[in-house]
């Protein structure tokens, strides 16, 4: 297992479910952009899931744009579409800190 924090903004609001049918929990879905700064800057999207009440308040609070810090296990996945291999950075089991916008 490999634990790791990422930095960044939600790119979309967020997909809030019911999953599990002998115990049922919340779970929310959405990305989280990190930017990479260097010679040339880079931005890295990461998909997130958080379960059970922290998904629910999460969904309450994150909106697209909102500044988060998530902390969780990450995976790497596999999907093929048309003949190709796509790969995508998941980090579940997330736990998620809310950052305030700066204003000017």
């Amino acid at each position: 297992m490999l634990n790791v924090t990422a930095v960044g903004n939600v790119t979309r609001d967020l997909e809030l479910k019911t999953v599990g049918q002998e115990k049922p929990m919340s779970k929310v879905t959405f990305t989280v952009a990190c930017n990479h700064p260097g010679k040339e800057e880079t931005t890295e999207f990461i998909d997130v899931e958080v379960l059970g009440t922290y998904a629910d308040t999460c969904a309450k609070y994150l909106r697209k744009g909102s500044g988060v810090v998530v902390i969780g296990e990450l995976y790497f996945e596999t999907n093929e579409k048309d003949g190709k291999t796509y790969f995508k950075k998941v980090i579940k089991n997330a736990e998620v800190a809310f950052m305030d916008k700066k204003t000017k």
